[in-house]
């Protein structure tokens, strides 16, 4: 219990702390540099755990890590200064420096994101090749000509080195006839194809309708095999499921489409076959009888890689590994069958027959399903009937290289770059908020924070900084919303003063903040039920 609150609450505070000193400092600095007096510099809120004082100014962190901030000399409307102190007092400040002041904290948030997007791109980012995957020959990218393996040259006659660069002239191209150079096999092609224009399902992208190749992806089956039978011809020669097959008689393999061609060409003789488990690679000799099939290999699809925990599911007793071959007597062949029964629960919602494959044995689960909450790609969570288990179908990508910008010019305007395009999303989702479009209840706060960094901790440190740079973006646009108590209320204010000529009254600016603080204090609940509402979210 005691680890799993420091693997949250490490990187949850790293995260927070760096984006609420660096927003504080911001006010703080701007406020040293008009001569305002700063009484208290403080991380966090409540009792102090640690201070010291350093000229004017008493520094410390302080037991509520939930936040920050600055106390300025002079900040109190009822509070009346003499004269030789209005020059460091802030509200006695000229409208000017006083808006600047409050500017300050968003402004840094912002210069923050752009220099970790800029330092992402000296590390680097992955990036997919423009290599085909897994085409069905029923989509329309198969009818349009282009076909698994396929490597995309160029566009219209631009060129396109990485994925990116293919997904984005689709998307920006709806309803256009576009030409595609394709290398297939050392030879040349060229493929036309005009994508349809669809409405946008993905928060993160701007555009209301995007253009679509339906079918067209990179990703493919992955070589992951399935070994239920324990008197197959795998399982005898040392195969077990969830091995993931590497190499074929010296030839390396890269998905389930290249490992089922190479063993269908290999007639006679045997096959050496290398897999990876548990990170080691192991060696196994088996005969060439023509098919996958054959030797008792099959895909993963079927069989379950997660259960979630107290999900019914886990509940009924399914486990990983474990192998769906039917419902109530009915054969499942693909896991949209099982995706489909399971959607359509509501009709049928007694409890249902699933009979696996466990062991190389035959089982029957009587197992229901419940409600449960998933995100949407669209940013909205949906309530519906699920069991709580993940297959195991896993995916295989091209080749990924890294991507580095060496340039400091070129970094720069890298970070500036990805910096806007998250203002400008972050933007979108808080109007689809206020609009209604999306649900209040993928608003997070301080638990979806600690989850959110003690994941991207734990992946990498690419992962953990791009994170923090996106919540730094919602932390500078969060704070400009003209709520009083927020620095945005605050600018409302001095507007207002700019354009009155003077200041509220301090009785008037008094009954504002109170109707700021409930307004904010409404949000922080908002998201904490949110957060233990959404904490258990299916994956």
């Amino acid at each position: 219990m005691l680890i799993s609150f420091f693997q949250y609450f490490l990187p949850f505070s790293l995260l927070l702390g760096t984006l609420v000193f660096i927003h504080e400092l911001g006010h703080f600095l701007v406020a040293r540099y008009f001569g305002v007096r700063v009484e208290v510099f403080s991380l966090g809120f409540g009792p102090k755990i640690f201070k010291f004082k350093r000229g004017d100014t008493v520094y410390c962190i302080s037991l509520i890590p939930l936040g920050g901030y600055v106390k300025m000399f002079g900040d109190n409307p009822k509070q009346v200064l003499k004269e030789n102190e209005r020059a460091f007092g802030f509200l006695s400040q000229k409208v000017g420096p006083k808006m600047a002041i409050a500017l300050g904290g968003p402004i840094m948030n912002l210069l923050l994101a752009v220099v970790i997007f800029m330092a992402l791109g000296f590390i680097g980012s992955k990036k997919a090749m423009p290599v085909l995957g897994d085409i069905s020959i029923e989509s329309e990218a198969y009818k349009y000509g282009f076909r698994s393996s396929d490597r995309i040259l160029s566009i219209n006659g631009q060129e396109v080195s990485y994925w990116e660069d293919v997904r984005n002239f689709i998307k920006e191209s709806p309803n256009e006839k576009l030409e595609f150079q394709i290398d297939r096999s050392g030879a040349s092609k060229t493929v036309f194809a005009t994508p349809e224009q669809v409405e946008n399902t993905r928060i993160t992208v701007l555009a209301k309708f995007i253009g679509e190749i339906k079918g067209l992806a990179i990703s493919s089956k992955s070589a992951h095999i399935g070994v239920s039978r324990l008197d197959s011809t795998a399982y005898k020669n040392g195969l077990r499921t969830f091995d993931e097959v590497k190499e074929i008689n010296g030839e390396k393999i890269s998905n389930w489409r290249e490992f089922e061609n190479k063993v269908s060409q290999v007639q006679t003789g045997s096959l050496s076959v290398t897999v990876e488990r548990d990170s080691e690679l192991l060696s196994f000799e088996l005969p060439a009888i023509g098919s996958i099939k054959s030797l008792g290999i099959e895909s993963t699809e079927l069989y379950l890689d997660r259960v979630k925990k107290n999900s019914p599911g886990d509940k009924s007793g399914l486990q990983k590994k474990d192998r769906l071959f039917a419902w109530n007597g009915n054969t499942l062949n693909t896991w949209a069958d099982f995706s489909e029964f399971i959607q359509n629960y509501k009709k049928h919602p007694e409890p249902f027959e699933l009979s696996i494959l466990r062991d190389g044995a035959e089982k029957t689960l009587s197992v229901h399903a419940e409600k449960m909450s998933t995100v949407h790609p669209d940013g909205n969570i949906e309530d519906r009937y699920m069991v709580g288990v993940a297959s195991a179908q896993y995916i295989s990508l091209p080749e990924l290289v890294t991507v580095k910008m060496l340039n400091p010019f070129k970094a720069f305007l890298y970070g500036v770059e990805q910096t806007s395009k998250w203002v400008a999303v972050t933007g979108k989702v808080l109007w689809k908020l206020i609009t209604g479009d999306i649900s209040h209840r993928i608003v997070g706060g301080p638990l979806s924070i600690a989850k959110a960094a003690k994941k991207s901790f734990s992946d990498s440190l690419v992962e953990f900084l791009a994170i923090m740079a996106i919540i730094s973006v919602n932390l500078f646009l969060m704070n400009l919303l003209p709520i009083p108590v927020l620095d945005g209320g605050h600018l409302l204010l001095f507007t207002i003063e700019a354009i009155k000529g003077s200041a509220l009254s301090p009785q008037k600016i008094e009954i504002v903040q109170l109707f700021g603080f409930v307004v904010v204090l409404f949000f922080i609940v908002l998201t904490l039920i949110n957060d233990i509402g959404n904490w258990n979210l299916i994956w």
